[in-house]
């Protein structure tokens, strides 16, 4: 399953889930945090030099496996406070998902 369809998985099992605010908002911020690191992985893919020996030591399977790297790095990024584009989207997911409410 690609990104983008796991995180509109996810955006479909917050509106149909239940329980508490504090759950919810908790649930709205994982997935604001992975919409930002989705975002950050996908600008690593296209900004970082391809098939450069210097840069990953070059090899078959660099090609493949750069984009786990990406994805790994994107990850590490949001956590020590990212681009701040979570905050964006955890409050329009919140207007969006529960102000309807």
């Amino acid at each position: 399953m690609n990104e983008v369809a796991t995180i509109t998985n996810k955006m479909s099992n917050l509106t149909s889930s239940g329980g508490s605010q504090l759950n919810r908002i908790g649930k709205v911020k994982t997935l604001a945090n992975d919409l930002e690191a989705s975002f950050i992985s996908e600008f690593l893919n296209h900004t970082l030099p391809k098939n450069s020996t210097s840069f990953f030591g070059g090899g078959s399977g660099e090609d493949q496996f750069s984009s786990f790297l990406n994805e790994a790095y994107a990850q590490e990024i949001v956590k020590s406070g990212g681009f701040g584009l979570s905050e964006k989207f955890e409050q329009q997911l919140s207007e969006t998902l529960y102000d309807k409410e």
